[in-house]
């Protein structure tokens, strides 16, 4: 499997995210880097044309109600592997859900970075094939979020960002490359939520 782009949302202990950014680097891969995740939920709606094949997650500094980004990355691109790290035993686990891995503790994440990022994906894949399991992740491991928390942010982001797409001219986005439906498994890529749609939505879910 042709693994070319990810993204890594580096909210993780400070050594296991220079591992991961090394691992990345050392496998030539394109990498969006993102130290949190209102930015990274940011991209995921302004760019979500450019499909990763593997995004990886930090745990250990995620409040509770920051592990929906992992539900946003699964909807947003249904294909792509995702792996969730952390230092601790407390790192929830995600295994049982198709194309995840957890990885807990230095000598896991040892052995991930030990591998290739396309033989990681791969099995991934392979075990997603066998596997019954829902396609959705869990918004948390243990709790449902306060009201909006992380969208309230990222909406504010996405409404500075159109701002600043308005003073641009439409040709840097016409610019963008292409994305190959082939590059994601076959399925033409789409955002859940268009900005104004998802604008639309918070709107309506604080009022009600």
């Amino acid at each position: 499997m042709n693994v070319r782009r990810a993204i890594h949302i580096r909210t993780g202990q400070s050594a296991s995210i220079a591992a991961v950014d090394t691992w990345l680097t050392r496998h030539e891969l394109e990498v969006a880097r993102f130290d949190d995740v209102y930015s990274a939920c940011v991209h995921l709606l302004t760019n979500y044309e450019r499909i990763a094949d593997l995004a990886l997650v930090g745990a250990d500094w995620l409040a509770d109600d920051e592990f929906n980004i992992i539900t946003y990355i699964r909807q947003t691109w249904p294909r792509t592997a995702i792996i969730v790290y952390g230092a601790s035993d407390k790192t929830p686990i995600y295994d049982v859900l198709p194309l995840m891995r957890t990885v807990r503790r230095q000598a896991a994440l040892d052995e991930l970075v030990a591998q290739n990022p396309a033989d990681v994906v791969t099995e991934l894949a392979r075990r997603a094939v066998r596997s019954d399991a829902p396609t959705i992740v869990p918004a948390t491991p243990a709790a449902q979020p306060e009201a909006g928390s992380i969208t309230d942010s990222a909406r504010a982001a996405v409404e500075a960002e159109n701002r600043n797409s308005d003073s641009t001219s439409h040709d840097t986005r016409e610019s963008r490359p292409e994305q190959s439906p082939s590059d994601n498994g076959g399925i033409a890529p789409r955002s859940i939520l268009s900005a104004e749609e998802l604008s639309a939505l918070l709107d309506g879910t604080d009022h009600g």
